[in-house]
């Protein structure tokens, strides 16, 4: 309850113990009368410790541990090992030792960790995603077993039923799922009606599960209940990546001639942006290509990529490489340049060994500044290349290369999802951000005052691009859309809906006549941003 955690006497209505915490909000609790009465509490934040372990008879603190970006955690049938979530990774952690090990080296997922659960006979572990994948493994081997195509709206809870046959998932699309779990197959979905789907859980004989739901909604139903809609799906087979083709960054250059594209299976090209032409092209066989940024300017011919967890600056008329940069060998999620005080680029990288936000002087290639972030999403230079805008986490940041200083932009900058994207507008005056539940929120830069927010559209937002005037603001979605915001209130000027997968890139011209997007069938195109294709769309003022 808020910050604190309690054990009741139910019968008796009385307290028996309040367990000490770190004054985080408590995410998920999990029992086990194995090898002692003991209970796990796992909080995504806070202060010291966020996964600890009481003594449920004392209520002493046995085990506690400081983890990233935990989800949940869940006790093996034994009472040995906990299985938790932290950030794209399935770890399990044992409380007599300390040790955190990865599940497997498969076990990284499409998107930040929601839920996991051990089932009851201890053979199998689940986990569900942002993204609304839900995925099962061998527990003694790591092995992967199945996995979901995501419904693309977020899984907040998954429970197994006590047979350890079948997995329920609770999502925020409305519905509940049920899974078998021995192939992945989706065997129902229920469709209750209620909004957004919180928690679900089994009644002890299997028979029935309870639901609680957005709209106060307790509900009782059979598990293969009427109000189910039998689902039928393809075979589940291991999560292939995105197909070869599916693009991952587009960039238009300053002068408007060029497109740089970056694909899945590591190639990087540069076309004519009139013609189509491929103008260069590079791929070394490693994968995959995650990141651009042209060097700004007039005339401006070098432009900067990420190769699975390499940087290397190119001389596109001559094809040749300038420089290739040090990295951490993680894979860098985002570049962008500048060349107001100093040349320099900037790359995020989400995780990896430690600094995995790094800039790089763009003439000699030499590391001028790093530093260690957690969770971090994105990085953008302000307009006078003093300062960054980043993402890290819930957080919405701002980073001094002079000194080093990382602040929170405001105390009320906080996103109700992990931030995806971060832009610094090019007049300096906004910083806008996006979110994987959907969110696009913009802020004054100067005093960190939020100025609106849009209504998540509960589908990924993967990038964000500042019209070159300012003035409005493009997002690109795992729904299939490209929205146009307006900048000033926060408004919806247009929905382009289009029939190419997920969107994973935009970028605007440099007249703002004209978005080129990148798709994940492999599609780019360049469109008007008020092109005939367009919905309108009318939304209320948006509201934090």
């Amino acid at each position: 309850v808020n910050s604190k955690a309690y054990i009741w006497d139910v019968p008796n209505a009385a307290i028996i113990l309040t367990l000490p915490t770190s004054g985080a909000a408590i995410d998920s609790l999990d029992w086990t009368t194995q090898n002692n009465d003991k209970i796990v509490g796992a909080s995504y934040d806070g202060p010291g410790p966020n996964l600890r372990v009481w003594d449920a008879t004392t209520g002493q603190i046995t085990f506690s541990k400081g983890m990233g970006q935990l989800a949940t955690a869940s006790w093996n049938s034994n009472g040995t090992l906990l299985l938790v979530g932290d950030g794209l990774e399935i770890n399990t952690v044992n409380p007599a030792n300390g040790q955190k090990q990865l599940l497997s080296a498969n076990s990284i997922e499409v998107s930040a960790v929601t839920n996991v659960a051990w089932s009851p006979d201890g053979t199998k572990v689940a986990n569900s995603g942002v993204c609304g994948q839900v995925t099962f493994y061998n527990a003694s081997t790591g092995q992967f077993i199945a996995y979901s195509d995501p419904s693309r709206s977020a899984v907040n809870w998954i429970s197994w039923s006590n047979d350890s046959t079948r997995l329920a998932s609770a999502s925020w699309d409305g519905t509940v799922r049920i899974w078998n779990a021995d192939d992945g197959k989706l065997l129902n979905t229920i469709e209750p009606n209620a909004g957004r789907i919180f928690a679900v859980n089994w009644s002890p004989d299997d028979q029935n599960i309870v639901f609680g739901a957005e709209d106060g909604t307790a509900k009782i139903v059979p598990a293969l209940s009427v109000t189910s809609t039998p689902t039928s799906i393809p075979e589940p087979v291991n999560p292939p990546p995105p197909a070869s083709t599916t693009v991952r960054a587009v960039a238009w250059n300053p002068d408007g001639l060029w497109i740089a594209r970056a694909f899945q299976n590591g190639t990087v090209d540069v076309i004519n942006a009139d013609t189509g032409a491929i103008v260069f092209t590079f791929n070394n066989g490693q994968s995959p290509a995650t990141a651009l940024a042209w060097r700004p300017g007039t005339g401006s011919t070098k432009l900067a990529a990420a190769v699975n967890s390499k940087a290397y600056i190119w001389d596109v008329p001559n094809a040749a490489i300038i420089l290739t940069l040090p990295t951490s060998g993680a894979v860098i999620y985002s570049l962008d340049w500048t060349t107001q005080n100093g040349d320099k680029i900037v790359g995020a990288t989400y995780d990896g060994p430690a600094p995995n936000l790094r800039v790089w002087d763009a003439s000699t290639g030499q590391l001028a500044f790093s530093k260690g972030l957690v969770d971090l999403a994105t990085a953008s230079w302000n307009p006078n290349g003093t300062k960054l805008a980043i993402g890290s986490g819930l957080g919405i940041e701002t980073v001094d290369t002079g000194t080093g200083q990382d602040q929170l932009l405001s105390a009320n900058s906080y996103e109700l999802s992990p931030v995806t994207s971060v832009a610094w507008s090019p007049d300096g005056s906004k910083i806008a951000n996006s979110g994987v539940l959907g969110q696009v929120t913009f802020y004054n830069a100067s005093t960190g005052q939020f100025i609106a927010y849009s209504e998540p559209s509960r589908s990924f937002v993967r990038w964000i691009a500042w019209s070159n005037d300012s003035t409005k603001l493009a997002s690109a979605s795992w729904d299939g859309t490209i929205r146009i915001w307006n900048a000033v209130d926060g408004s919806l000027l247009n929905t382009i809906e289009l029939n190419v997968g997920r969107i994973f890139a935009v970028d605007w011209s440099p007249d703002d006549s004209h978005i080129v997007f990148g798709a994940e069938d492999g599609t780019v195109q360049i469109i008007s941003p008020f092109t005939v294709i367009v919905t309108p769309t009318a939304t209320a003022s948006p509201t934090p």
